[in-house]
């Protein structure tokens, strides 16, 4: 297990802008391997291999490779852009336990 700490910004969009109101932050322990197999069982119910994945978000194989083998995991930027992909929230996409440190 990982521990890290985590910055989630919310925002309000109109059709014009996004505007920042606040953020969460969110300290906790991060179970990689678990976040791996929870992101890519998410991406093939979506129909995305790690290949299609790759190509759609821009990254190599290898990168989409290791965040489905659990041996690292997308950055929080690249988390926001999946959870839009799949249209769930960024906590599905992840596997954390809320602990004080």
């Amino acid at each position: 297990m990982l521990i890290v700490p985590t910055v989630i910004v919310v925002w309000l969009s109109d059709l014009s802008e996004a505007v920042t109101v606040g953020f969460i932050f969110v300290m906790g322990i991060i179970d990689i391997k678990q976040t791996g197999k929870k992101l890519k069982g998410i991406s093939l119910e979506h129909g995305y291999t790690a290949d299609k994945l790759s190509v759609k978000l821009g990254f190599s194989r290898a990168t989409v490779f290791k965040w489905f083998a659990g041996d690292t995991i997308p950055r929080i930027d690249t988390l926001v852009i999946l959870a839009s992909m799949f249209d769930v929230k960024i906590d599905d996409l992840v596997v954390y336990q809320k602990e004080a440190i």
